[in-house]
């Protein structure tokens, strides 16, 4: 193994073990809202009335500059939670600190 090659190995392993940072997203499946469990699959008429209106909605484009999802955030008790819809359905749901 080349030296450069040794080098470039450690640097992979050390990346691994270092922890994310404190305010990385997290995903998940399902998320509590005032009126309700609001889950992955679900429809955007069902996250209005279980979380309310977004506090931002972003279009999500791809590298032409085409519309391919939406995510919607909203700011909840100092992190912001965000659910990504496509076709009109959830399709990720995460939040950040």
């Amino acid at each position: 193994m080349h030296k450069n090659a040794s080098a470039a190995v450690a640097i992979l392993i050390l990346g691994a073990l270092v922890p994310a940072p404190a305010e990385a997203q997290r995903s998940a499946a399902t998320y509590r809202c005032d009126k309700g469990v609001i889950s992955q699959g679900k429809s955007t008429a069902e996250l209005i009335e279980k979380c309310g209106r977004a506090d931002r909605e972003v279009q999500l484009e791809n590298g032409f500059g085409a519309a391919v999802a939406e995510r919607w955030e909203y700011y909840i008790g100092g992190k912001t939670v965000m659910f990504t819809i496509q076709g009109g359905k959830i399709v990720k749901i995460s939040e950040a600190r």
